[in-house]
């Protein structure tokens, strides 16, 4: 009978030793299954993230070939049209190159694409006074070409009676007619109101 007893007992401490083991290997299994879907959800946001500035990055090159090809088209750079204040960076914008309400997707996130291409050659006092600090933090940095056909660049305002030598106000070079400077703004915006934007400056001479 005793026999008997050990021999029970040993099964019984055999199982649970089994059940110890089996419980253990599920736990691992879950941290591993977790880790994996973790990786697996980290490479489809890498991925994301990729395909959304490669996105973003040649819709500028596409605005680029729109503006060289516009310039050499009408040999004059365009420009913003004044008279009148600036009341957001829309009037800014040249409306060559640009796109609105495109529809893109990037797997499960879909959004809308939009191209600008905005002139920054103004002068403060084309704005508008009442404009707010949010409306002009959307503005690109006055800058203007001057110079010859192979141009520079200058942070002056032209309109400036202060201009000191070597700037484009009265004592320097005026703004050249023979190119323009422009910031090429592509973004999107997904669904969930999340903004993805990519900005580059060109300097843009006629012919070039």
């Amino acid at each position: 009978m005793s026999g008997d007893s050990r021999a029970v007992g040993r099964a019984g401490f055999s199982l649970i030793v089994v059940l110890l083991i089996s419980l253990a290997g599920m736990s691992i299994l879950g941290g591993t299954m977790y880790m994996f879907n973790a990786f697996a959800s980290s490479a489809r946001v890498s991925v994301d993230e990729g395909d959304i500035y490669n996105v973003l990055q040649t819709e500028v090159e596409f605005a680029k070939a729109a503006l060289r090809q516009n310039m050499r088209n009408t040999a004059e750079p365009p420009h913003w049209t004044p008279p009148g204040p600036i009341n957001s960076v829309e009037d800014l914008s040249i409306g060559v190159g640009a796109k609105s309400g495109v529809q893109k997707s990037f797997g499960t996130r879909g959004g809308t694409l939009s191209v600008r291409i905005y002139d920054m050659q103004y002068a403060q006092s084309d704005l508008n006074p009442a404009l707010t600090d949010e409306q002009i933090a959307q503005l690109p940095p006055p800058l203007f070409f001057v110079g010859g056909s192979g141009g520079s660049l200058d942070g002056a305002d032209p309109t400036d009676p202060d201009g000191a030598e070597g700037s484009t106000g009265p004592g320097g070079p005026a703004a050249s007619d023979n190119g323009g400077v422009y910031l090429i703004r592509a973004t999107i915006r997904f669904d969930d109101g999340e903004e993805k934007t990519i900005e580059t400056a060109i300097v843009q001479a006629i012919g070039g």
